[in-house]
């Protein structure tokens, strides 16, 4: 949500392969990123493939293999908030996600909070939709976190997508009581 995951997990490169390897690897033309003064601050990871599934496992499996030897030996032990994410994970991510539509492209963004209000998203998510539209593919997804008062189904609204599904989620209670995962979909034309 435009923060760094370190206050919620500290160990970057267990999340880092569970979230974006299976867009690096698979599929990195579908990755874009922006900029500001030599630093990432934002992205817009995406998937076409039918596939997506059965790559994230291929490339989760070491990550999580990794992450349940950690938390058996107790090396989250002086994190607490990492040692519980990690459970989330491992225990209740699977039962907490939300459906989407099958047969569809989906993508995945973040911009870094000072860095929202610039446009990048937009243009991001245009040259996404553009990439889509070559490539004859019709609709795709998004799934974000959403709270009372934050109301982001707002921002997919605006560009004519609609809610799919929602699901009540506890990956970030301590930090966001009735957190939800939501899922918006959008049918784009081809012409």
């Amino acid at each position: 949500m435009g923060e760094k995951i370190d206050t919620v997990f500290r160990d970057r490169d267990i999340f880092a392969d569970i979230i974006a390897e299976p867009y690096l690897r698979y599929e990195p033309e579908w990755t874009w990123v922006a900029e500001s003064q030599g630093r990432i601050v934002g992205f817009l990871m995406s998937s076409v493939s039918r596939y997506f599934h059965v790559n994230r496992m291929r490339t989760s499996a070491p990550a999580v293999a990794k992450l349940i030897f950690k938390l058996n030996r107790g090396l989250y032990a002086d994190h607490p908030r990492s040692e519980r994410f990690a459970r989330w994970l491992l225990f209740k991510s699977w039962k907490e996600k939300t459906s989407h539509p099958k047969g569809a492209a989906h993508m995945h963004y973040d911009i870094m909070k000072g860095f929202r209000s610039a446009g990048l998203g937009w243009v991001m998510w245009q040259t996404f939709e553009r990439a889509l539209k070559a490539q004859g593919k019709c609709h795709y997804y998004g799934k974000f976190f959403s709270w009372p008062g934050r109301n982001v189904e707002r921002l997919y609204w605006l560009v004519d997508a609609h809610t799919f599904s929602r699901s009540r989620t506890t990956i970030f209670d301590q930090e966001i009581p009735e957190l939800e995962m939501i899922c918006m979909h959008k049918w784009i034309s081809n012409h």
